[in-house]
């Protein structure tokens, strides 16, 4: 059914970006808000609920067709007034092409699924550079094992894969982060919303550091990171004492912001390619940021990037902790090479135990 629904969708986007000559993006984008009106209905009270589509009245198909400028679920996603509007036709001949599928079945998780699935098949693979592989989510988020009520933040979290599988393992978590891609961002507060998990009001920056205007420093509990590798994005987050050679690579900025973000005692798990962590560079920035956070393990996971060039470069995960005056020092580092991924998680959660870290 998934299959189905994802390619009907993505034929869709084609349908809308040839009659309308729009981008591959934009159609995208507007195939999204659809299928996100189909969970919002009920826009005036906020109310999530859901409604065939085959039981839409006239009067609320042509809502449909016209909630793309200004109601309460475009504006929460970030829409906006004055975007593209589709036409009563077009919408119904939407709403006659999906009529036989009813959300109102499906479980809250199987619809993030299914929307999962809608993105894949959309974008068909151009989405790539902005996810996180299954597995790397996985034991990013064993490792740092979050609890309902927790803040988490990502640095750059695309289409939001570490959010969403971090909230997914704790059943509801407090989210924030940035992106630079607008699109990018749209489609995580979608599958977030989608699920019922919430964003912290106000935390959630598009366009990235720069444009979006919020605070974030020192609000989360926990942080996770897969970075894009090898770029040189510009120094946009200060870092004292960090050798010039690499305070602009996406993995430096990545994990300060990370560290910046966190409350005393918060944690974090970042993804950083062998060759940056073996530099000389790196030592040095690690002893001056270790003033800030402790390392608690470092897995070399079994996973290969393309960073300065070096093509598939073997990448390590770093799980750290800040310190806090309430902590005691940490007096032992798990280092696990040749362990498989979900036996070291599972070997992390009683060294964490043992030496109750969290």
């Amino acid at each position: 059914m998934f299959e189905n629904m994802a390619l009907k969708f993505a034929a869709w986007v084609g349908t809308i970006r040839d009659e309308f000559k729009l981008s591959v993006d934009t159609a995208t984008d507007e195939m999204v808000k659809f299928i996100g009106f189909k969970f919002w209905l009920d826009t005036e009270t906020g109310v999530m609920r859901t409604k065939p589509l085959s039981s839409l009245t006239g009067g609320e198909v042509d809502q449909l067709a016209h909630f793309f400028l200004g109601t309460s679920f475009g504006v929460n996603l970030g829409f906006g007034e004055g975007g593209f509007r589709l036409t009563v036709p077009v919408m119904a001949r939407l709403v006659a092409e999906f009529s036989d599928f009813d959300f109102t079945r499906l479980e809250t998780v199987e619809r993030g699924r299914l929307l999962d699935r809608f993105i894949e098949c959309a974008f068909k693979g151009n989405l790539a550079q902005l996810r996180v592989p299954v597995a790397i989510v996985r034991f990013l988020v064993g490792c740092l094992s979050p609890r309902a009520g927790e803040a988490v933040f990502d640095p750059s979290f695309g289409i939001g894969d570490l959010l969403v599988g971090a909230s997914r393992h704790a059943g509801t978590l407090l989210v924030g982060g940035l992106e630079v891609s607008i699109l990018a961002a749209r489609l995580m507060k979608l599958r977030l919303a989608v699920e019922r998990f919430p964003l912290m009001a106000g935390d959630v920056g598009e366009g990235g550091l720069q444009k979006c205007g919020m605070d974030w420093r020192g609000k989360f509990d926990l942080a996770l990171s897969f970075p894009a590798f090898g770029r040189r994005i510009g120094q946009s987050e200060p870092i004292p004492e960090c050798p010039s050679a690499i305070a602009d690579l996406s993995e430096i900025q990545a994990f300060v912001r990370c560290v910046h973000s966190l409350r005393p005692g918060g944690r974090m798990a970042i993804v950083v390619p062998d060759v940056v962590l073996e530099s000389v560079a790196f030592d040095e920035f690690r002893k001056g940021i270790s003033k800030d956070v402790e390392l608690v393990l470092s897995y070399a996971f079994d996973y290969r990037v393309t960073s300065f060039s070096v093509p598939r470069a073997p990448v390590s995960v770093l799980v750290l902790r800040k310190r806090s005056s309430t902590n005691a020092p940490i007096s032992e580092v798990l280092l696990s090479v040749d362990t498989p991924p979900d036996a070291a998680v599972s070997a992390f959660a009683d060294f964490r135990k043992l030496h109750k870290l969290w």
